[in-house]
Order: C-alpha cells, then structure tokens, then sequence
C-alpha cells in the first residue's frame, strides 16, 4: 500500500506541474490541450490524459468514481473489451506491456477489468493503450463524428498501426493530420479504406502489359501520365497503380493531345486496372486517373 500510495503522490505532483505549465505538454499525465470536443471534430488526444493506479485488489476499483474519467472536458469510462491498456511499470520500463482486457465488469459500487499481462508487475499505473482513440471511438458510436489524429497525439506515442486496429462506429471517420489522409468506414466491407494522396501516396504508377511502346510515366500512385510511343490500337492495356486497393479500381483514360482517341477501362483487380482505346499518336499526352474502392 505504501508503494501505491507513492506512485499516486508522484502522479499528483507530476500533474501538477504540468498543469502549472504556460503550454499544456503532450504527455497523458499532462492537461489536455483544450477541449475534446469541437463541433464534432473529436481530438483523440485529449482523450488520452487520465491514468488509473491500482488498489489493493489490483485492477478492482470499489469506488464508480475511479472507473471513469474526464478528460478535455468529456466523461468516459476509463475501460472496454475493445480498447488496449498499457500498463506502466515504474520498476522495470522494458516490462511495460500493452494489452487488451479480457473482460470488465461495471456496477454501482465499482468497476473491474481483467488485463492478460506477460509480465508480473508490482509497482505500475494504467493508461490508454491507444493514447485515446478507441476511447474516443467507443465515445463517439455510431454517432456522425470526425476523430481527429494529431501531432499532441503522436508526440504522446500514437502510431499509424493504432489507427489501423481502431473499431469505428458506422458513421465515423478518422481525419489524420500527421500526413493529410482521411480513414473511412468502408461502406461495401467491415475494413477501412484510407485515400492516398494522388501525386505523392504510395509508388508511381506503370503500364505493366500491353504496350510496349508507352513511355514517358510521370505521376504518382493513382494519377499520372504517358506517351503511348505507337499509332496502334490499345487493345489491353495493364494499369498497376501504386497502391492495393480493397476490391479495385474505378479509373479514366483520356488523350490530353487529341480529342478523337476514347479510352476505356474493360477490367481491375485489386491491383491492376486494364484498358482498351482507339489509336492516338505516337507522342500524345495520355492522361489516367483512378480511385480506389
């Protein structure tokens, strides 16, 4: 007890520094920086600076205040099935572990929550395993909400595979500010589809089959052009862009040069798209476009 009582001390003293602080820190036991909520655009962040020590049952609390949390302005239950924990241990940092809880149980006296460590842990405190992003996902449900991913959320330890593994509600979507792509909720499966940039995402696109003679492939993964170097029909033209899409491509084709070629795509996959065209000339500009789905 007396060891859990220092590590409480110890966070108390260290939230009260931070908060004493002109500009909130990024850190989860420092202040949000400002609120979690604005118009709907929820700040994963700022769902992220609560901590829960242990008591003398461990990971049981006997009182409901201490199974909630508010952070940014906003109360939330600090755990669920569906959002990872890790847990920090003040003896030996390489034994901290994140995990994700095998049950919790609420009810008007308290609150437990089974947590699957590897390692032992004797002194150590709780803290979102997302840095508040299922938090905030499991806050928003099913509700129409922007998450929005920012550099506080990364400087806390956020990471591109958490917003992989994140449970969106249905019309929810994850805006990411560390690299300008938006994830949404793909309407035709239960996966996400995250839109690259046309110019720099992924690689550059290539006329894998069905002409040899094209040439001159500027562009990026979804978005380029060519020069079809031959008066020549297209008669199969293989597209592989620079990114794997979920089901395939929905792409177009037109001569920047000429308006009397006509291009049209005949198939896709999930990586390639295939064309068929009349002839154009041999140092016409053609130009594709495709977007993934």
């Amino acid at each position: 007890m007396k060891r859990l009582s220092a590590i409480a001390a110890a966070l108390l003293l260290l939230s009260a520094v931070l908060l004493g602080q002109s500009t909130p820190s990024a850190t989860v036991t420092g202040q949000a920086n400002g609120p979690a909520n604005v118009a709907g655009q929820l700040y994963a962040a700022n769902f992220a600076h609560w901590t829960a020590t242990p008591t003398e049952l461990g990971t049981a609390w006997t009182s409901r205040a201490e199974c909630f949390t508010t952070s940014g302005g906003l109360t939330f239950p600090k755990f669920s099935t569906n959002a990872p924990i890790t847990i920090v241990d003040l003896d030996t940092s390489a034994n901290t572990e994140t995990v994700t809880p095998t049950f919790t149980s609420y009810s008007g006296s308290g609150c437990t929550v089974g947590l699957p460590a590897t390692h032992s842990h004797t002194s150590y405190y709780l803290q979102s395993g997302t840095l508040g992003l299922q938090e905030v996902a499991n806050w928003a449900g099913s509700s129409y909400a922007v998450i929005v991913v920012t550099p506080d959320w990364v400087a806390m330890g956020g990471t591109g595979g958490m917003i992989s593994a994140a449970v969106l509600g249905t019309n929810t979507t994850i805006l990411d500010e560390r690299t300008n792509a938006v994830t949404v909720p793909n309407p035709l499966s239960a996966t996400k589809i995250t839109t690259t940039s046309l110019v720099a995402g992924g690689t550059a696109a290539v006329v894998t089959s069905g002409c040899s003679t094209c040439s001159g492939i500027t562009g990026g993964a979804l978005v380029g052009t060519f020069t079809p170097g031959t008066t020549s029909a297209i008669t199969a033209l293989l597209l592989t862009p620079g990114v794997t899409a979920p089901h395939g491509f929905a792409c177009s084709m037109f001569d920047l040069t000429s308006t009397t070629s006509l291009f049209t795509e005949t198939a896709t996959s999930t990586t390639t798209a295939t064309f068929a065209g009349t002839a154009a000339a041999t140092t016409d500009k053609i130009v594709f476009t495709c977007l993934e789905y």
